[in-house]
């Protein structure tokens, strides 16, 4: 009848066709009910809803014929069912049961984990193999979804994507939990007795003039002085704090004690081949975890530019969510967006700390201007070249995304900063500092800067940003100020000082942390006087000014670039585009000519 033209005919056939459909489709449709009903009375069975779902699905295309004849070519503008309604319960359930999924199998994931590389030859990735697992469980299950003949809408698919939102947030923190505090890998700060610690510094003090300037034989090492210091001191013993040189189980005083004769060649070579070793490994498993992040942000984008090529292909239209006001492609997965961000920050700060505090320790923490041979011209530039500057070497061959690398390198630089700073300020009785050595600590800290800034001939950095690394050395530029300042300068600005304040140098914190390392005896005595208040001054600021990224914005590095992004984007849209997808329905007219074989009359 609409082929001949007659619409009034198909207009009254149609509308009886639509009714006999429905008394033959009642049965069907009563047990469709039933289950929409069961779901809503039984949220808890998830199987059973499921598979009421896939049953219902052959029904949904003969429907959807259906309501496009009659829209058409009766004049109809309401659907024969409200079908999204009345599936709404039953995709709710299938979401939160792929939800459950999801998290057993980030359960199994993590807990399998060893951090190794998926290939360890780079050809596939130096990522973690339970990251590609992840997204690959997300993609095929977003793939399965789209391809069900269902009423479609942007709600139900955003809501599958923000369930892989939160499992990627869970893997992420599961990641960062595993790595644990970074305060654990800190050694704690030396907290001497103060007066049994001057008594050992007047020998320290009487064997460092006589020899400083000459030959530095040094047989005995800093055993033999602390011995001495027992002894000349009343009695006193040198306080051997957490993390200094005097350790025996670290071999400083061995090591100390060798630099001045023959085995000294040898003790720094072998301290500089453990350091460097145990630095590549560490690297090595932190870049995993660097690269998974980077992985994760890239196959996120993959996923945001399939849902939305699918969801052009099968003609679903943006909506506005109810509950945040934003458009639905707007938000698609962005939500891990930030969580990977901050967590690409934490992991390269955790690898410098790592490197800094714990690999290179012995050449840092325990060795560097320490006594006997105290401050020196070049000793931190030979250090960094010598055990930080493998680490930064295996980085640069393992991390390929730009950005993820400068997150790597930035926390190494700030590992390196902080771990000078507890080697100025709280070196145990090991350090001792003069007015005279601040020019040694300033070439330290300028050849700190440039090793990690890396100009070019042309005076462009080739490593970390300068404003970075200017920002994180900016409390170390305030704190050498107090260094060159005589002792009783900083003693008469004691009073007025603030306690402690983590952009500030000029601190009480500060200037006793100077003054204690100070031989002179305007310094010695002022130490001796207060010693009991000095004492828990420090005990009370132990954990204060540890790590010098406090000082850096929070967004200061973001993760991924925004072309890498596109094309991540673009690579998801090609994979939609080359799946084959029903169609939605509410198809166009095109769609509804071809499929039930009608053609328009010409006009004549």
């Amino acid at each position: 009848a609409a082929a001949g033209g007659d619409r009034g005919a198909a207009a009254v056939a149609l509308s009886l066709y639509a009714t006999a459909y429905a008394q033959v489709a009642s049965a069907s449709l009563r047990r469709l009910g039933a289950a929409v009903d069961g779901a809503a009375q039984k949220p808890g069975r998830a199987d059973d809803q499921v598979e009421a779902l896939e049953r219902s699905v052959p029904l949904w295309p003969a429907l959807a014929d259906l309501d496009a004849i009659l829209a058409a070519h009766a004049g109809r503008t309401a659907p024969l069912l409200p079908a999204r309604a009345l599936l709404d319960p039953l995709a709710r359930e299938w979401i939160n049961y792929q939800s459950a999924r999801f998290a057993d199998r980030l359960e199994r994931l993590v807990a399998e984990e060893t951090w190794a590389p998926l290939d360890a030859s780079g050809a596939a990735g130096w990522h973690a193999a339970s990251v590609v697992d992840l997204f690959s469980l997300f993609m095929q299950t977003l793939k399965a979804f789209l391809a069900m003949p269902l009423p479609h809408s942007a709600e139900w698919s955003h809501d599958v994507c923000r369930v892989a939102d939160l499992i990627c947030n869970q893997y992420v923190n599961r990641m960062l939990q595993q790595l644990g505090p970074r305060a654990r890998l800190v050694p704690a700060k030396p907290r001497p007795e103060l007066q049994l610690m001057d008594k050992a510094r007047g020998t320290f003090m009487r064997a460092f003039a006589q020899q400083r300037d000459g030959p530095q034989p040094f047989a005995q090492g800093l055993a033999g002085l602390a011995g001495q210091g027992g002894q000349g001191g009343g009695g006193g013993q040198a306080i051997a704090p957490s993390g200094s040189g005097s350790d025996p189980q670290r071999n400083g005083p061995v090591a100390f004690g060798a630099l001045g004769n023959g085995r000294g060649t040898a003790v720094r070579a072998k301290q500089t081949r453990r350091s460097t070793e145990a630095a590549r490994t560490s690297v090595e498993h932190m870049c995993v975890r660097l690269n998974s992040l980077a992985f994760a942000h890239s196959q996120l984008a993959v996923l945001r530019g399939f849902v939305t090529a699918a969801w052009e292909q099968l003609h679903i239209e943006d909506a506005r969510d109810e509950r945040t006001g934003h458009k639905y492609a707007d938000t698609l997965l962005r939500a891990s967006d930030g969580t990977l961000r901050i967590a690409a920050r934490e992991v390269g700060m955790h690898l410098g700390t790592r490197v800094c505090f714990v690999d290179t320790r012995e050449r840092i923490l325990d060795e560097l201007h320490a006594m006997p041979i105290g401050p020196r011209h070049g000793a931190l530039a030979a250090a960094l070249e010598d055990v930080v500057a493998p680490a930064l070497e295996t980085i640069m061959s393992l991390v390929g995304d730009e950005t993820v690398r400068t997150h790597a390198i930035l926390g190494v630089c700030c590992g390196a900063v902080s771990a000078y700073e507890r080697v100025i300020l709280d070196g145990g009785e090991l350090r001792i500092y003069e007015v005279k050595d601040a020019p040694i600590l300033r070439a330290d800290v300028d050849a700190l800067a440039a090793f990690f800034v890396a100009k070019d001939s042309q005076g462009h950095a080739q490593g970390v940003p300068e404003h970075l690394v200017e920002t994180a050395m900016r409390r170390l530029h305030s704190v050498l100020e107090l260094f060159e300042a005589g002792s009783p300068a900083l003693i008469s600005q004691f009073a007025s000082a603030p306690e402690a304040d983590p952009l500030k140098g000029l601190t009480k914190h500060n200037i006793a942390r100077v003054l204690i390392h100070r031989p002179d005896d305007a310094a010695r005595k002022w130490v001796k006087e207060r010693a009991k208040a000095l004492t828990d001054l420090l005990t009370r600021h132990e954990h204060t000014n540890v790590h010098v990224d406090e000082l850096l914005p929070q967004d200061v590095l973001k993760l991924g670039s925004r072309a890498a992004e596109r094309e991540s984007e673009l690579e998801g849209a090609e994979d939609a585009r080359r799946m084959s997808l029903p169609s939605q329905l509410q198809p166009s007219a095109e769609e509804v000519a071809t499929r039930i074989e009608l053609k328009r009359p010409s006009a004549r």
